[in-house]
């Protein structure tokens, strides 16, 4: 689980939606244009599911939109410290967006791919 998180290509997505149930999960869905070296040119859009929510903090500026500079499993930080006395395992996932964070302390992880959708580059867009 911690793996498929920190090798996750979102970095440079853009978060199009969040969904907080509080004591339950964190649902986002994220948009991701392809890179100049993927072979297949497809916007990705994909959900990325949090569950057994024990603490979330959200803290940027979605002025104009939420770009995903980079993500990844902190295995130690003050944060985690917090829900030492936890039962069961936890982890502690963090997005740095161009203006803030999100950190997610949750005891499961999931991702799917919701749709793919054909990339047209900008020098392809009639005008």
């Amino acid at each position: 689980m911690a793996d498929e998180f920190s090798e996750l290509k979102i970095d440079g997505a853009v978060i199009r939606e969040i969904v907080f149930v509080p004591a339950g999960s964190v649902r986002m869905s994220v948009l991701r244009a392809p890179e100049t070296t993927d072979e297949r040119q497809v916007t990705v859009q994909r959900t990325l599911s949090f569950q057994g929510i024990h603490g979330c903090a959200f803290n940027f500026d979605a002025k104009p939109w939420l770009e995903i500079a980079s993500h990844g499993i902190l295995s130690a930080s003050q944060y985690l410290s917090e829900f030492s006395d936890t039962k069961s395992d936890v982890f502690h996932f963090q997005l740095v967006l161009d203006e803030g964070r999100v950190d997610i302390v949750a005891e499961q992880f999931s991702s799917s791919i919701e749709e793919e959708i054909p990339h047209l580059g900008s020098a392809e867009v009639d005008t």
